[in-house]
């Protein structure tokens, strides 16, 4: 049920992330989450309306890479600034 759900939802996810990256303002943060007892982290980033999130194992900027490739290029990024 669960592979099903992702499947029917990727493309809205992918849409949302487009949005989130041709978006004037953009507002980011990570937030620490345990799985499996480890220290994980959710990268999220924000526009009116949209989240887009991301897991990752660690707080560096690789994840940010990974997921958002071409970057905010018209965008102003909003966020606490602390990164590795």
């Amino acid at each position: 049920m669960l592979r099903r759900f992702a499947k029917k939802s990727t493309p809205i996810y992918q849409m949302i992330k487009q949005r989130g990256q041709d978006h004037e303002v953009v507002g980011t943060d990570e937030s620490g989450v345990k799985v499996n007892g480890c220290k994980h982290l959710f990268w999220t980033w924000k526009i009116p309306f949209f989240s887009y999130i991301a897991h990752s194992n660690n707080r560096e900027s690789e994840t940010i890479y990974r997921e958002l490739s071409e970057g905010f290029p018209q965008s102003v990024l909003v966020h606490d600034g602390w990164l590795r």
